[in-house]
């Protein structure tokens, strides 16, 4: 889906067609809207996984946007967000079928910002071509909790391009490894089934992370949302 389908699917919902998850059970086009989350810069929002806070998508944008309300590095991050990635997040921040999701976890190039030590291991030479940022995307349909672990997709770093390059000829990169570990992490951390998704890179790590983490785990995960990985 593109991005002006997706923003114009979102600006209809938004607008008079949206329903409940209880209504109208999660669909692919949901998976498409939370696997593009996770390319959102969520520094300094308190929901990072050192903090172990989480917040709605809604209050998070508050604090964003709001120039009476939350703090000005919260508002930093915001600015630091394309003007495609901030149009994407005031529609789904305004929508009623997302805004009240939690979001909590965002962590960004663990190894390369040294943090987080004791969940992400350097895989050695190649650690440095690290471009990672995961979320977890919290909610809930007909009483149900579930688990949305939403992976990025490349960026324009040049880290990026050269770690997509090193997919094709390294058994394991940096990415792929921080996934797993972040997965084992989030199904210890939290209650209810998983969805892994991302788009691009994200789509790839997502389902690398799903294949290679433990079988109990696994058991958990009821789909991967892979779109172009």
């Amino acid at each position: 889906m593109s991005e002006k389908k997706l923003n114009d699917y979102l600006d209809k919902t938004t607008n008079k067609h949206i329903k409940s998850l209880d209504k109208q059970p999660f669909n692919e086009i949901d998976g498409v809207v939370l696997s593009r989350i996770s390319n959102l810069h969520f520094e300094n929002t308190g929901i990072d996984m050192a903090s172990g806070g989480s917040k709605t998508i809604e209050m998070i944008h508050k604090e964003m946007t709001d120039p009476n309300y939350g703090n000005a590095a919260a508002k930093e991050s915001y600015n630091r967000m394309s003007e495609a990635d901030r149009y994407f997040f005031d529609l789904v921040a305004d929508n009623p079928r997302y805004k009240n999701m939690e979001l909590s976890d965002f962590v960004c190039d663990p190894i390369k910002n040294n943090t987080n030590s004791d969940i992400f291991n350097s895989i050695g030479k190649g650690s440095n071509e690290e471009q990672f940022a995961a979320v977890t995307i919290k909610y809930t349909q007909n009483g149900k909790t579930y688990n949305f672990v939403s992976y990025r997709a490349t960026d324009s770093s040049l880290e990026g391009w050269i770690e997509d390059l090193c997919m094709l000829y390294k058994p394991t990169t940096q990415a792929q490894s921080d996934s797993v570990a972040y997965m084992n992490y989030i199904a210890e951390h939290t209650q209810g089934s998983i969805v892994g998704g991302g788009h691009s890179k994200g789509g790839n790590v997502a389902i690398y992370s799903a294949i290679t983490t433990s079988e109990d785990i696994q058991n958990r995960i009821i789909k991967v949302d892979n779109y172009d990985g």
